[in-house]
């Protein structure tokens, strides 16, 4: 719990240094989105009309659109849509990424994680066309000493429509610390923590839940600033997934100077991949005060079956087996919304715990990210967005012509 507590703390630092350095560049990328709105959106519309011509041009024949029963027409009681608006925002966020190995009988576990970077950035939204870049942020990501260097990348995709909420993972990490200090014997008078430089993950996974309640319940409103919940309202979630992890390592996963042998199997493996296939069901709430201030929060959980495969390199032998799936997805925002103006945070969690061919032993990959965002909304001259639907649709008839 000490170790959790401090990261939990260190999160809470670095968001809020973000949260002050963001706020002194509030007034500069104002004064400069006064001067750049008409050349952004010019640049944004040419930069988007090849990604965005389905979702545009289909829309005006739901008839023949094979996704047009994504399309909802909201209650405008509960709900203010703000698509057709430039939605331009900035934002800091943290990324993490944790590798745990366990067993049922016993408290301890070792944790492997990344040591995650705080970044800044900004992003748009404009219909269904959305993108965020960001940078690390300087001065604040100086922990290497005490963490290990992690690199990588990692992509979090969320789309959010209004029937349906879709995560999409892929992420390579190199680089991991064993974030529980006294799970390695170890002088605990050194401040560093256990680092595995040659620790390898990889994970690709997707999540898909349905929302019941769409006409009064938006996602939307507190995670992609292009909708406006204006009373509370929730609704019943429901879905599965699909994921592939997989852990390297140049020696074994579980070390040789680990704590509590005790614990564990006596395994050398140095290679496991995990395949799972699940199911999940929850529910999520949107509460409103006093018109403009909300808080969200949303979690499923579901079993599935997975096929985990161990292997130890060095004298070539592998083995796997079924075993059971359990996973957990949790997302909260908080903040103030307005027709104009967002300014929130945002956290989100995935978890999956399998179960592995060994007695009561489970391995459990979590990722997610903590986000502080600051956005505004704007109206853009219907003539423009009609020339670039027009164009748009142009574009979409020398495809299909391409194409047959």
């Amino acid at each position: 719990m000490k170790v959790l507590d401090y990261q939990l703390l260190s999160r809470i630092k670095n968001c809020a240094i973000s949260i002050f350095g963001t706020l002194f560049i509030i007034d500069t990328y104002m004064i400069v989105l006064r001067h750049l709105k008409a050349s952004i959106a010019v640049l944004f519309a040419s930069v988007s009309i090849a990604n965005a011509q389905v979702e545009v041009v289909k829309a005006a024949e739901p008839k023949k659109n094979g996704l047009s029963w994504l399309n909802v027409k909201n209650d405008k009681r509960y709900i203010a849509d703000h698509t057709k608006d430039l939605t331009v925002r900035i934002f800091s966020n943290s990324k993490f990424s944790r590798f745990v190995v366990g067993h049922n009988g016993y408290s301890e576990r070792l944790p492997y994680a990344t040591n995650d970077n705080l970044n800044i950035g900004a992003g748009f939204n404009w219909r269904f066309i959305g993108l965020n870049f960001g940078v690390k942020m300087p001065f604040v990501n100086s922990d290497n000493a005490k963490f290990g260097k992690t690199k990588g990348f990692d992509l979090q995709s969320f789309l959010y429509f209004r029937k349906l909420q879709i995560d999409l993972y892929a992420q390579s990490y190199a680089g991991l610390y064993v974030s529980r200090r006294k799970s390695t014997e170890r002088d605990e008078r050194d401040d560093t923590y256990p680092y595995r430089p040659d620790m390898k993950t990889r994970h690709f996974g997707i999540n898909a839940q349905y929302i019941f309640n769409n006409r009064r319940f938006s996602y939307r409103a507190a995670f992609v600033q292009n909708e406006f919940q204006k009373k509370s309202a929730g609704s019943f979630i429901f879905g599965g997934g699909l994921y592939h992890f997989r852990a390297k390592g140049d020696s074994a996963i579980i070390p040789s100077n680990i704590a509590f042998p005790a614990t564990f199997w006596d395994d050398r493996y140095n290679k496991t991949a995990v395949t799972a296939l699940f199911v999940n069901a929850g529910y999520a709430y949107t509460l409103v005060v006093k018109k403009n201030f909300f808080a969200t929060a949303s979690f499923s959980v579901g079993p599935g079956l997975n096929y985990t495969s161990r292997r130890n390199e060095v004298i070539d032998d592998e083995y796997g087996g079924l075993d059971y799936q359990l996973n957990g997805t949790l997302r909260v925002a908080a903040g103030y919304n307005s027709p104009k103006y967002f300014v929130g945070v945002q956290y989100m969690r995935l978890t999956n715990k399998n179960g592995i061919p060994e007695p009561a032993a489970w391995q459990q990959f979590e990722t997610g990210s903590f986000r502080v965002t600051i956005a505004k909304r704007f109206k853009l001259n219907r003539k423009f967005e009609k020339k670039v639907i027009e164009k748009i649709e142009e574009v979409t008839e020398d495809m299909e012509d391409i194409i047959r």
